[in-house]
């Protein structure tokens, strides 16, 4: 799939919106570490505290979170980019991968999570970490190979992509994840003076965001709908979650007028649900970084504190560290001496804490 606006009207665009001159890179000022819970020397990035398993998706999110957060992922991100290199399957895709410490090998042990997202964000995150002189030649045939896999499970009826050739459904936050990498790439190949690809970016993320809208927003409803999949559930994930994502990724859409009051609204009527989770479930770092990201410091605050006896433990992800890492250091330089006192309780009692700490 490839469309393409005519290229006077796309200079014009690209040269009207100031913001697209700048890099997505946030101001450096903060080196993102892992502790070997979760780095390997090699440079494999696991996904999880559990066990030696390393779904892409995840660490390739998190570093892109890190970075987004003012943190310098160039270490860490490279090293990644060449682990990931080496496991690319020929077609382009991703597998999970088990470590098996008596070989020293790591296999293929399962289906990534979602090819759609995956290959959009691994495209991203190479231009993310491109010099300004363009992407080496293996990073450039990687990331060919990826949008090839991604153009594959576009579905040009609805107008989005599906979660992989396995998986025929469209998701609302992979697509908007797609639309926000395809917006990223269009940036950082203005930083690369590759004017070609910001406007092939361009046009992609147009195109998309035309067949986002009118596939998940239900105008009876009034809200998003999670899936193409007929839905009966109204679960915390993906339902509630689903209507935060796309002021989360800065995806701007008619039902969402007034983006800080629809925030507001939705953490007056899930932050309690969300926290609830926390020690029992999945913590979703990602919305305390989008707090934080927000102004909503208390509310981030209150995630780092009630989420730190938990640190490490099973349903722990490198996501859920990346945002821990942002947050804490972020507060950190508000409130040197000491946090203030969070006021949103939940009652817990801590697990065993397993694993080490961040350097």
């Amino acid at each position: 799939m490839r469309i393409w606006l005519p290229i006077a009207m796309l200079a014009v665009m690209l040269t009207a919106n100031p913001l697209l001159a700048k890099p997505s890179r946030a101001p450096v000022a903060n080196p993102f570490m892992l502790d070997p819970i979760f780095l390997r020397p090699d440079g494999a990035i696991l996904t999880w505290t559990s066990g030696p398993v390393i779904d892409p998706y995840f660490p390739t999110k998190a570093l892109m979170l890190a970075q987004d957060n003012g943190m310098d992922i160039s270490d860490i991100g490279t090293r990644w980019v060449d682990w990931m290199l080496a496991h690319q399957n020929d077609n382009g895709l991703f597998g999970r991968y088990c470590y098996k410490e008596e070989q020293n090998t790591y296999d293929v042990c399962g289906t990534a999570d979602a090819d759609d997202a995956m290959m959009a964000m691994w495209i991203e995150l190479l231009y993310r970490l491109a010099p300004r002189g363009g992407l080496p030649n293996t990073w450039f045939e990687s990331a060919q190979k990826a949008q090839y896999q991604l153009d594959s499970i576009f579905d040009a009826k609805a107008g989005v992509f599906l979660i992989s050739k396995a998986m025929p459904v469209g998701l609302l936050m992979d697509n908007i994840e797609i639309y926000a990498a395809y917006k990223s790439i269009e940036r950082n190949a203005i930083r690369m003076t590759d004017n070609k690809v910001a406007q092939e970016y361009h046009a992609r993320a147009e195109y998309l965001k035309n067949g986002i809208i009118p596939t998940f927003w239900d105008t009876k409803a009034h809200n998003f709908k999670a899936s193409t999949q007929d839905r009966t559930e109204n679960d915390f994930y993906p339902d509630s979650v689903a209507q935060l994502i796309p002021i989360m990724y800065g995806f701007s859409s008619p039902a969402i007028k007034l983006p800080a009051n629809f925030y507001a609204k939705w953490m007056k009527d899930h932050r309690d649900e969300w926290f609830a989770l926390i020690g029992k479930d999945y913590p979703w770092g990602l919305l305390a970084a989008f707090a934080m990201q927000h102004g909503d410091l208390m509310t981030a605050n209150c995630w780092l504190q009630q989420s730190t006896p938990f640190r490490y433990v099973t349903q722990w992800n490198i996501l859920d560290e990346a945002a821990f890492q942002s947050i804490n250091w972020k507060l950190r330089r508000k409130w040197p001496t000491e946090l203030p006192t969070c006021t949103i309780t939940s009652e817990k009692a801590p697990p065993e804490k397993k694993g080490g700490k961040v350097a």
